[in-house]
């Protein structure tokens, strides 16, 4: 009898409960979105955003931008609530009238995340095959690796303050008349900084790469400066903080592994890499070390 299970594969190990969240982006239409998917097992809850934006573009064209905004703050808002609260059912979402909790069922898979993930492409048209092409496609390695392009909203956020601060962002420059341009994110005066983000997703091997490749542009920046160095050479990187439910334990570790990592290398080579919450952790940091 044993040998005839060995052929079989093993169950999985994780079993629970799956909910999908839905939108109405037209209040008493009746048409509805899923926006995410909201795992609870023994080990706590993993929510899944499932709204692809770029197919959010092609739906809703100008309105496209509330769509997405109103399932990204779904998420927080249930992201903040589980993080404090066991109970989905008592979640009060953002949006009243226009936010639903679909059926709950139970799955079975490796992780929380994998249960997830079934929900996902059972309850939701948007996210199949932008999954798939997460997992097939390498990451841009001039993109910034998420929709909303993190970097514009830095120079945005930066610019409401100085304006005349504009020439600073984007720069290029060259370590050799026929050599390729080399890129900055920042270039002021007392810092050079570059901003990037390790999102614990497929991508996070070439999110790390990417950001290993802004480390070494730094590095060719300094070497560059020699004469006159500026004061901070750091490179900027959001990541999650630890216990939020958008995560798993796994997806979490292996971000704070890469950060590690890129953070040991930065030692090695005397530039800072810095962790920060959010835009506005960027903007004081570059406005503190100008003002040095």
């Amino acid at each position: 009898m044993d040998d005839i299970r060995s052929l079989f594969p093993k169950l999985p190990t994780v079993q629970a409960f799956w909910t999908p969240i839905y939108l109405e982006p037209m209040p008493g239409s009746g048409e509805r979105l899923t926006v995410a998917v909201a795992a609870k097992g023994a080990s706590g809850y993993f929510i899944l955003p499932t709204l692809d934006p770029k197919r959010a573009y092609c739906m809703y064209g100008d309105r496209a931008n509330q769509v997405v905004g109103m399932a990204s703050l779904i998420v927080e808002s249930l992201a903040d609530h589980l993080s404090e609260n066991d109970s989905l059912a008592a979640w009060p979402p953002p949006f009243h009238g226009t936010v639903f909790l679909g059926p709950t069922r139970s799955g079975h898979g490796d992780e929380l995340e994998d249960i997830a993930f079934s929900g996902a492409q059972l309850t939701s048209s948007l996210v199949a095959a932008s999954m798939e092409k997460q997992s097939d496609e390498p990451l841009p390695i001039d993109g910034v690796g998420d929709p909303n392009n993190w970097e514009r909203e830095i120079r945005q956020a930066v610019l409401a303050i100085h304006d005349d601060w504009k020439g600073r962002f984007g720069v290029t420059f060259r370590i050799a008349q026929h050599a390729a341009p080399t890129r900055i994110g920042y270039m002021g005066v007392r810092l050079a900084a570059s901003f990037d983000k390790l999102v614990p997703t497929r991508n996070l091997g070439a999110m790390r790469d990417r950001a290993k490749s802004r480390l070494v542009n730094l590095q060719i920046l300094r070497d560059q400066d020699r004469l006159a160095p500026r004061s901070f050479y750091e490179l900027m990187l959001w990541k999650p903080a630890g216990g939020t439910p958008i995560y798993s334990r796994s997806q979490l570790e292996a971000a704070e592994e890469a950060f590690t990592e890129l953070e040991s290398f930065g030692d090695r080579h005397e530039l800072r890499v810095r962790a920060v919450a959010d835009t506005n952790s960027v903007l004081r940091r570059l406005l503190e070390a100008e003002a040095a």
